[in-house]
């Protein structure tokens, strides 16, 4: 996804934070993992892209310094579709 991010294909990149689901951490606040809903819009070799996702994040304190250690983001769907139900 970094690749075709950075590539020249992909032109007209914005997006925004739209939910915080959850944001939890471990005891010891050396981990945590969160599950955001966003939305980006961009044009991928011309052809235009607008969708909301669900990306979950874990993150490692290394040093120090949050790193994100895995990630994954869902199938977007459409803006004027119903978002993603509510988590409990």
């Amino acid at each position: 996804m970094k690749a075709m991010m950075d590539s020249k294909d992909v032109t007209g990149v914005s997006g925004d934070l739209i939910d915080i689901k959850i944001l939890d951490f471990s005891e010891d606040r050396t981990m945590a993992y969160s599950a955001v809903v966003a939305s980006a819009a961009f044009s991928y070799k011309g052809t235009p892209n607008d969708d909301v996702y669900v990306f979950t994040n874990v993150f490692k304190k290394v040093d120090g310094v949050w790193e994100t250690v895995w990630g994954h983001r869902s199938t977007g769907r459409s803006p004027d579709e119903d978002p993603p139900a509510p988590w409990p």
